[in-house]
């Protein structure tokens, strides 16, 4: 559809035809799913590569949508090789494990002592491999290989859970070497690309969640599409669209409790 700020692809997708890049957590699904039956609509589309179907954002949507009952998921659909569709990342931080603790995960994780943290370990470049970052030092494996990165995110995950630690996430954007000098534990991801996240998709691979962080020319938030019509299959979308107005915030902005880097077309 076209609105006054941008032309954006919404349409309504089977379920069935979507493909999850990453991994979910159940009680985020389940929250979602609470508030999906609560609300009666899905609030926002999901964010969808068209060409392959690869869910780039809203992955726990999904998994709340199908829970629900639904034949259907309205998504936003976007070309995953537009440059201006960016990947980032996320940092995962351990709030101050001790330095006894954070020599333990270190060591169940299997990473030795490469060195001081420069600035070129962050971000990471593509293709680079998993560092974890505590006291100014970086730790890390001598084989990098996506496999086995991706499996120290998940014990890296476990270990925090195990301990009853706190494990947060930072934007890449924002860690810089002085974030991750400080007394916590800061696992810097491997410099994933487009072709992890469709391989992830294609092959049922699932990344990590939280591993990727998309960035689009544009964000549609707000549709409020009724899951009773997603259940049966009807289409109603431009009935809904048609009786919504528009307004746009720009980047780098907050709408609803979340910051966006991207413009934002709220529909209202």
């Amino acid at each position: 559809m076209a609105t006054p700020h941008a032309r954006i692809n919404l349409k309504l997708r089977k379920i069935s035809s979507l493909r999850p890049h990453e991994e979910t957590v159940e009680r985020l699904s389940e929250g979602l799913l609470k508030r999906l039956l609560r609300d009666g609509v899905q609030r926002d589309p999901v964010v969808v590569d068209e060409a392959t179907g690869t869910i780039l954002d809203g992955t726990h949507r999904v998994d709340a949508l199908r829970k629900a009952g639904a034949k259907l998921a309205l998504t936003y659909l976007v070309d995953y090789g537009d440059p201006r569709v960016r990947l980032y990342k996320w940092y995962r931080v351990i709030s101050r494990p001790g330095e006894g603790t954070a020599k333990e995960i270190l060591s169940e994780l299997k990473l030795e002592k490469r060195g001081p943290l420069v600035s070129t370990d962050l971000p990471p470049r593509p293709r680079s491999g998993l560092l974890v970052a505590y006291l100014g030092e970086v730790f890390g494996r001598e084989a990098d290989d996506l496999e086995g990165d991706t499996s120290a995110i998940r014990s890296f995950d476990r270990a925090a859970a195990g301990k009853g630690l706190h494990l947060g996430f930072v934007d890449e954007a924002s860690a810089t070497p002085g974030l991750v000098q400080r007394e916590d534990l800061t696992l810097i991801p491997p410099g994933f690309g487009k072709e992890d996240v469709l391989r992830a998709g294609a092959e049922g691979r699932l990344l990590p969640p939280k591993s990727t962080l998309h960035v689009f020319p544009i964000r549609p938030l707000g549709v409020d599409y009724p899951v009773e019509s997603l259940r049966t299959g009807k289409d109603v979308l431009e009935e809904v669209l048609g009786a919504r107005s528009t307004r746009l915030i720009e980047p780098r902005s907050a709408y609803g409790g979340r910051g966006y880097r991207e413009r934002v077309v709220v529909f209202e």
